[in-house]
């Protein structure tokens, strides 16, 4: 199945620097900027914010010591929906965001992407809208329209920037409005080129020999878009397999097929600066109606085995007071950040390290470490120098 799958040339952009901070928002507005070392460096008051996830919020410039002179764009309900920008005073409005889906921005760039949702005003058919622009020239129109086919619209997941200028927008297509599931459905991994509007199906669906359709759902792609992780729908495959491989060679195409038989599927795949490790999970039904059990796996991205797999992050060896996490994204390559919730009912960040002792050497098992509590408050993302 996988080998026959056709393989697509795609633009990559500059390998990113390490994460020089991560951005942890509360319920009441405050925005805190962390150092790698879990210490808080500067902080905002957004009372208008109103979603604290890295795909409603994008630190737009370089971050460094001093005075914080980057814009943080973020999203808000108010007005209707607007993209606003915080300057270290105060907030304006850079565009108008009804029915926000997503937004993306190139690393420490001001680059960014984002898309709406269409209703028409008359008929059925809903579609999405994706728009591209820099801080100081707001998209006035979309450079790419969709209809949403089955529901699923237009979602962007990085921009590719030259001198701070977008070059490329990297985007999967997302079920729109969907409840209390344990990933969100996706089809797909494409890449647009601005200045041509050309779409490239980086990761397409399959038709077999025998006519059986298979479609691929993105999971994760590495901060220097050369690596990615998908799931796959269709006969015979089990959705708790995890794939991946470079973006641009499907042929070094890698999997593994979990053991336990999660009923939710697998997402959530997150890659380590160096491209390394990656880390991912998979989910199954609680106990409860409606509740949802994640576990975590760790796995080398060069060879299959030698992996930290199937550990539940609930109240675990990771750590007891541990409600639920998921993966947020890499601090290093020996640090891996967690975003969930603890016995205390509130948003914590917590971090994982030195993640080689947690792998398998030899044949022998590594040791689960505690998730130390790395800040209080909800992971919206990275900054960079």
């Amino acid at each position: 199945l996988v080998a026959s799958q056709p393989t697509a040339t795609t633009a990559a952009g500059p390998t990113p620097p390490l994460p020089a901070g991560v951005i942890v928002g509360t319920e009441d507005g405050e925005v805190t900027i962390y150092n790698p070392a879990g210490q808080p460096i500067t902080g905002y008051l957004l009372p208008d914010l109103t979603f604290r996830e890295p795909q409603y919020a994008h630190f737009a410039g370089p971050f460094g010591p001093g005075p914080i002179q980057t814009q943080l764009v973020y999203y808000t309900l108010e007005n209707g929906g607007e993209l606003r920008v915080y300057d270290g005073q105060s907030s304006s409005t850079w565009v108008s965001a009804p029915n926000l889906i997503a937004m993306a921005g190139a690393i420490a760039q001001p680059a960014m992407a984002y898309s709406l949702f269409v209703v028409p005003s008359s008929g059925y058919d809903t579609s999405s809208e994706l728009y591209v622009g820099t801080l100081d020239d707001p998209p006035t129109a979309p450079i790419l329209t969709a209809l949403n086919e089955d529901g699923y619209a237009l979602y962007p997941l990085a921009v590719t920037a030259e001198d701070g200028q977008p070059v490329g927008v990297w985007y999967t297509k997302q079920l729109y409005g969907i409840g209390n599931v344990a990933f969100a459905p996706t089809r797909g991994l494409y890449y647009l080129e601005v200045a041509t509007g050309q779409v490239r199906a980086v990761l397409p669906g399959v038709v077999n020999s025998q006519g059986d359709i298979f479609v691929n759902s993105f999971a994760g792609l590495s901060p220097d878009t050369t690596w990615m992780a998908w799931t796959t729908q269709g006969p015979n495959v089990a959705p708790h397999t995890i794939f991946w491989s470079p973006v641009n060679d499907r042929d070094q195409t890698k999997s593994i097929m979990t053991d336990i038989q999660y009923d939710l599927g697998a997402g959530f795949a997150v890659f380590a600066p160096s491209n390394q490790y990656f880390a991912w999970n998979t989910a199954a039904s609680g106990t409860q109606p409606g509740a949802i059990n994640y576990y975590l796996h760790i796995d080398p991205t060069q060879n299959q085995g030698g992996g930290f797999h199937q550990v539940p992050t609930a109240k675990s060896l990771l750590n007891e007071d541990m409600v639920w996490a998921i993966t947020a994204g890499w601090l290093d390559d020996e640090t891996l950040l967690l975003r969930g919730r603890m016995t205390d009912e509130q948003w914590h960040v917590f971090s994982l390290s030195p993640v080689s002792s947690m792998l398998m050497v030899d044949g022998q098992p590594g040791q689960p470490i505690l998730a130390e509590d790395f800040a209080l408050g909800e992971f919206m993302g990275f900054v960079y120098p």
